[in-house]
């Protein structure tokens, strides 16, 4: 489904005040623009990497099989899941880097799988069918390493080392 050339120009500009709001409070506030609209990786361990900028913050951890990704938000006092549980690391980081990016989070399949619309290369979170607005959905749980994340989303420096540092040590045969 497409959106009308009038909701994606609508969304489009959206997306350009947010990073043009977020870059100027980042001057003003005397932070240094970190990339991923001034997000600051403030944590990368073997089993845990963290984001944070002001009262927001995303963490990719290892639990049980595989890694999930949190947001929290300290403002409103709310924390939220934004893989379905337990996923591989690339998805999981695939995850983070879409909240890092456009502050959205994946939607979840009836089947569990997690999946965004995109809509002119821009992924949105879409709720209920509209007619004449098409979309692509692009699943992130086939994504396993940060080179196989989908066009829109940017292989920055600090996700490449958190799936280095995270990914799991290589099993030596017996």
């Amino acid at each position: 489904m497409q959106a009308p050339a009038s909701v994606r120009a609508y969304r489009r500009a959206r997306a350009v005040v947010d990073r043009l709001v977020s870059r100027y409070s980042a001057l003003v506030g005397g932070a240094s623009d970190a990339g991923d609209d001034d997000w600051e990786l403030t944590r990368t361990q073997r089993n845990e990497t963290r984001w944070r900028r002001g009262d927001e913050r995303v963490d990719c951890f290892r639990f049980d099989d595989g890694y999930v990704t949190t947001v929290l938000d300290d403002y409103r006092d709310v924390t939220w899941q934004a893989t379905p549980g337990p996923v591989n690391l690339g998805s999981s980081l695939a995850a983070a880097a879409l909240y890092l990016q456009y502050r959205v989070t994946p939607q979840i399949d009836r089947r569990g799988r997690m999946f965004i619309a995109v809509d002119d290369g821009v992924p949105v979170q879409v709720f209920e069918e509209i007619a004449d607005s098409l979309v692509d959905y692009v699943y992130l749980d086939d994504v396993r390493t940060v080179d196989e994340f989908p066009r829109f989303l940017d292989e920055s420096p600090d996700l490449e080392r958190a799936f280095e540092r995270m990914s799991p040590p290589e099993r030596q045969p017996l």
